[in-house]
Protein backbone atom coordinates (compact mmCIF):
# COMPACT_ATOMS: atom_id res chain seq x y z
CA UNK A 1 0.00 0.00 0.00
CA UNK A 2 3.07 2.22 0.45
CA UNK A 3 3.71 4.92 2.35
CA UNK A 4 1.84 8.54 3.48
CA UNK A 5 4.72 9.91 1.29
CA UNK A 6 4.30 7.65 -1.56
CA UNK A 7 0.30 8.62 -1.54
CA UNK A 8 0.85 12.11 -1.46
CA UNK A 9 3.18 12.12 -4.45
CA UNK A 10 0.80 9.56 -6.53
CA UNK A 11 -2.06 12.60 -5.87
CA UNK A 12 0.45 15.18 -6.87
CA UNK A 13 0.75 13.53 -10.01
CA UNK A 14 -2.69 13.05 -10.57
CA UNK A 15 -3.06 16.65 -9.85
CA UNK A 16 -0.46 18.27 -12.18
CA UNK A 17 1.04 15.28 -14.08
CA UNK A 18 4.58 15.70 -15.21
CA UNK A 19 6.98 17.84 -12.92
CA UNK A 20 4.38 18.07 -9.80
CA UNK A 21 6.57 18.90 -7.20
CA UNK A 22 7.40 21.87 -9.29
CA UNK A 23 4.12 22.82 -9.97
CA UNK A 24 2.76 22.24 -6.90
CA UNK A 25 5.43 24.71 -5.79
CA UNK A 26 4.35 27.56 -7.55
CA UNK A 27 0.51 27.49 -7.07
CA UNK A 28 1.07 26.73 -3.26
CA UNK A 29 4.18 29.02 -2.78
CA UNK A 30 5.86 26.55 -0.98
CA UNK A 31 9.59 25.51 -1.92
CA UNK A 32 10.00 22.45 -4.29
CA UNK A 33 12.61 20.94 -1.80
CA UNK A 34 9.61 20.98 0.95
CA UNK A 35 7.59 19.45 -1.50
CA UNK A 36 9.51 16.62 -2.19
CA UNK A 37 10.60 15.62 1.23
CA UNK A 38 7.10 15.61 2.27
CA UNK A 39 7.06 12.39 -0.87
CA UNK A 40 9.56 10.55 1.25
CA UNK A 41 8.05 10.81 4.53
CA UNK A 42 6.82 7.86 6.03
CA UNK A 43 3.81 9.43 7.58
CA UNK A 44 0.85 12.20 7.21
CA UNK A 45 2.77 15.56 8.66
CA UNK A 46 0.37 18.80 9.11
CA UNK A 47 2.19 20.64 6.26
CA UNK A 48 0.88 17.78 3.67
CA UNK A 49 -2.66 17.31 5.05
CA UNK A 50 -2.71 21.42 4.60
CA UNK A 51 -1.94 20.49 1.02
CA UNK A 52 -4.37 17.96 0.84
CA UNK A 53 -7.46 19.79 2.17
CA UNK A 54 -6.48 22.85 -0.51
CA UNK A 55 -5.59 20.38 -3.36
CA UNK A 56 -9.32 18.38 -2.91
CA UNK A 57 -7.00 15.27 -1.84
CA UNK A 58 -8.71 12.80 0.43
CA UNK A 59 -7.36 13.03 4.10
CA UNK A 60 -8.26 9.35 4.59
CA UNK A 61 -7.08 7.84 1.59
CA UNK A 62 -3.77 10.06 2.45
CA UNK A 63 -3.80 8.29 6.08
CA UNK A 64 -4.73 4.63 5.16
CA UNK A 65 -5.02 4.27 1.06
CA UNK A 66 -8.40 3.57 1.39
CA UNK A 67 -11.43 5.16 -0.49
CA UNK A 68 -11.44 7.59 -3.48
CA UNK A 69 -8.23 9.59 -3.62
CA UNK A 70 -10.03 12.54 -4.57
CA UNK A 71 -12.70 13.99 -2.65
CA UNK A 72 -16.24 14.85 -4.26
CA UNK A 73 -17.49 17.91 -5.92
CA UNK A 74 -20.16 18.06 -2.86
CA UNK A 75 -17.37 17.49 0.29
CA UNK A 76 -14.87 19.89 -1.48
CA UNK A 77 -17.25 22.61 -1.36
CA UNK A 78 -18.19 21.59 2.50
CA UNK A 79 -14.58 22.50 3.50
CA UNK A 80 -14.77 25.43 1.23
CA UNK A 81 -17.70 26.89 3.77
CA UNK A 82 -17.70 29.45 5.99
CA UNK A 83 -17.31 27.46 8.71
CA UNK A 84 -14.56 26.37 7.30
CA UNK A 85 -11.76 28.96 6.55
CA UNK A 86 -8.10 29.30 4.80
CA UNK A 87 -5.70 29.14 7.29
CA UNK A 88 -3.49 26.43 8.85
CA UNK A 89 -5.84 24.83 10.62
CA UNK A 90 -8.44 24.67 8.10
CA UNK A 91 -8.87 20.92 7.39
CA UNK A 92 -9.64 20.61 11.21
CA UNK A 93 -11.94 24.27 11.83
CA UNK A 94 -15.11 21.93 11.43
CA UNK A 95 -14.49 20.29 14.56
CA UNK A 96 -14.19 23.52 16.57
CA UNK A 97 -17.95 23.39 17.36
CA UNK A 98 -17.58 20.46 19.51
CA UNK A 99 -16.76 19.96 22.90
CA UNK A 100 -12.95 19.11 23.29
CA UNK A 101 -11.45 15.96 24.57
CA UNK A 102 -8.11 16.58 26.69
CA UNK A 103 -5.42 14.23 25.23
CA UNK A 104 -2.37 14.22 27.89
CA UNK A 105 1.08 14.76 26.35
CA UNK A 106 3.83 13.38 28.35
CA UNK A 107 7.10 15.11 26.65
CA UNK A 108 9.82 13.15 28.63
CA UNK A 109 8.00 9.60 28.79
CA UNK A 110 9.50 7.73 26.14
CA UNK A 111 8.34 4.05 24.85
CA UNK A 112 11.56 2.28 23.68
CA UNK A 113 11.17 0.17 19.74
CA UNK A 114 14.77 -1.07 20.60
CA UNK A 115 15.97 -1.53 24.02
CA UNK A 116 13.61 -0.37 26.80
CA UNK A 117 13.65 3.00 27.36
CA UNK A 118 14.58 4.77 30.39
CA UNK A 119 11.79 7.93 31.32
CA UNK A 120 12.09 11.29 32.69
CA UNK A 121 9.64 13.56 34.65
CA UNK A 122 5.64 12.40 34.04
CA UNK A 123 5.25 16.05 35.62
CA UNK A 124 6.07 17.44 32.35
CA UNK A 125 3.26 17.34 30.24
CA UNK A 126 0.35 19.62 28.62
CA UNK A 127 -2.73 18.77 27.26
CA UNK A 128 -3.94 18.88 24.07
CA UNK A 129 -7.48 19.33 22.63
CA UNK A 130 -8.84 17.13 19.98
CA UNK A 131 -12.41 16.69 18.77
CA UNK A 132 -14.08 13.71 19.14
CA UNK A 133 -15.38 12.72 16.01
CA UNK A 134 -11.85 13.59 14.84
CA UNK A 135 -10.40 10.98 17.23
CA UNK A 136 -13.31 8.51 15.86
CA UNK A 137 -12.43 9.48 12.31
CA UNK A 138 -8.39 8.87 12.55
CA UNK A 139 -8.29 6.31 15.17
CA UNK A 140 -11.43 4.50 15.18
CA UNK A 141 -11.61 5.16 18.56
CA UNK A 142 -15.51 5.68 20.92
CA UNK A 143 -13.76 5.76 24.41
CA UNK A 144 -11.41 8.82 25.11
CA UNK A 145 -10.68 8.44 29.00
CA UNK A 146 -6.98 8.55 29.57
CA UNK A 147 -5.95 9.02 25.97
CA UNK A 148 -2.31 10.19 25.53
CA UNK A 149 0.83 10.85 23.71
CA UNK A 150 4.35 9.69 23.59
CA UNK A 151 7.51 9.61 21.93
CA UNK A 152 9.28 6.90 20.91
CA UNK A 153 12.89 6.05 20.35
CA UNK A 154 15.09 3.78 18.38
CA UNK A 155 14.52 2.08 15.02
CA UNK A 156 13.30 -1.60 16.11
CA UNK A 157 10.17 -0.51 14.89
CA UNK A 158 10.74 0.99 11.43
CA UNK A 159 9.39 1.14 8.84
CA UNK A 160 5.85 1.42 10.83
CA UNK A 161 7.23 3.76 13.29
CA UNK A 162 10.23 6.01 13.42
CA UNK A 163 11.97 7.24 16.33
CA UNK A 164 11.27 10.16 17.38
CA UNK A 165 7.38 10.11 16.14
CA UNK A 166 4.53 10.59 18.43
CA UNK A 167 2.67 7.84 19.70
CA UNK A 168 -1.26 8.04 20.51
CA UNK A 169 -1.61 5.38 23.43
CA UNK A 170 -5.76 4.05 23.92
CA UNK A 171 -5.34 2.64 27.68
CA UNK A 172 -5.68 -0.93 27.69
CA UNK A 173 -8.04 -0.45 30.15
CA UNK A 174 -10.59 1.38 27.48
CA UNK A 175 -9.98 -2.03 25.79
CA UNK A 176 -11.38 -4.64 28.70
CA UNK A 177 -7.61 -5.46 29.29
CA UNK A 178 -8.58 -7.63 25.51
CA UNK A 179 -5.12 -7.94 23.68
CA UNK A 180 -5.91 -6.99 19.66
CA UNK A 181 -3.18 -9.88 18.38
CA UNK A 182 -0.94 -8.34 15.88
CA UNK A 183 -1.72 -4.95 17.12
CA UNK A 184 1.06 -2.69 18.51
CA UNK A 185 0.83 -1.68 21.93
CA UNK A 186 2.85 0.14 24.99
CA UNK A 187 4.12 -2.15 27.31
CA UNK A 188 6.61 -1.36 30.73
CA UNK A 189 8.67 -4.43 31.55
CA UNK A 190 10.86 -4.47 34.50
CA UNK A 191 13.82 -3.48 32.19
CA UNK A 192 12.40 -0.70 30.30
CA UNK A 193 9.37 0.79 28.12
CA UNK A 194 9.11 -1.27 24.89
CA UNK A 195 6.44 -0.27 21.99
CA UNK A 196 6.40 -3.52 19.94
CA UNK A 197 3.51 -5.28 18.22
CA UNK A 198 2.18 -8.08 20.30
CA UNK A 199 1.12 -11.89 18.75
CA UNK A 200 0.14 -14.16 20.76
CA UNK A 201 -0.07 -18.07 20.67
CA UNK A 202 -2.49 -19.79 23.02
CA UNK A 203 -1.25 -23.23 21.98
CA UNK A 204 2.64 -22.82 22.98
CA UNK A 205 1.17 -20.08 25.45
CA UNK A 206 3.60 -17.59 24.66
CA UNK A 207 3.40 -13.85 23.79
CA UNK A 208 5.93 -12.40 21.26
CA UNK A 209 7.54 -8.82 20.86
CA UNK A 210 7.58 -8.71 17.34
CA UNK A 211 9.83 -5.83 16.01
CA UNK A 212 9.06 -4.98 12.92
CA UNK A 213 12.64 -4.22 11.61
CA UNK A 214 13.47 -7.64 10.39
CA UNK A 215 17.48 -6.67 11.45
CA UNK A 216 15.93 -6.73 14.99
CA UNK A 217 14.88 -9.82 17.47
CA UNK A 218 11.97 -10.39 18.74
CA UNK A 219 11.26 -10.74 22.27
CA UNK A 220 9.59 -14.15 23.23
CA UNK A 221 7.66 -14.22 26.72
CA UNK A 222 6.43 -16.86 28.13
CA UNK A 223 4.18 -18.30 31.25
CA UNK A 224 5.31 -16.04 33.89
CA UNK A 225 7.04 -13.89 32.22
CA UNK A 226 4.81 -11.56 31.72
CA UNK A 227 4.43 -10.94 35.41
CA UNK A 228 6.99 -8.42 35.27
CA UNK A 229 5.09 -6.57 32.73
CA UNK A 230 1.94 -4.07 32.55
CA UNK A 231 0.58 -3.30 29.24
CA UNK A 232 -0.09 0.46 29.08
CA UNK A 233 -2.24 0.33 25.73
CA UNK A 234 -2.54 -0.14 22.08
CA UNK A 235 -1.08 2.32 19.84
CA UNK A 236 -3.83 3.66 17.54
CA UNK A 237 -2.08 5.92 15.83
CA UNK A 238 1.43 7.58 15.20
CA UNK A 239 2.77 11.05 13.58
CA UNK A 240 5.95 12.56 13.18
CA UNK A 241 6.85 15.73 14.57
CA UNK A 242 7.17 18.96 12.41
Amino acid sequence: MGTAGDRFAEALDSIYGKSSSRKASEKLDIPQTSIDRLKRKPNTTKQMLQIAHNEGISIVWLETGEGEMLQSVEVREQMSSADVVSEPNAPYEKYRKEAMIKVTYNKEIYASAGGGATNGDDSKSEELAFAPSFLEKQFGVGVYKGLNIITATGNSMEPTIVSGELLFINPFENEDHHIKDTAIYVINCTNGVYVKRVVQDPFAKTITLVSDNSSIGDMVLKDGDMDGCKIIGRVIGHCAVL
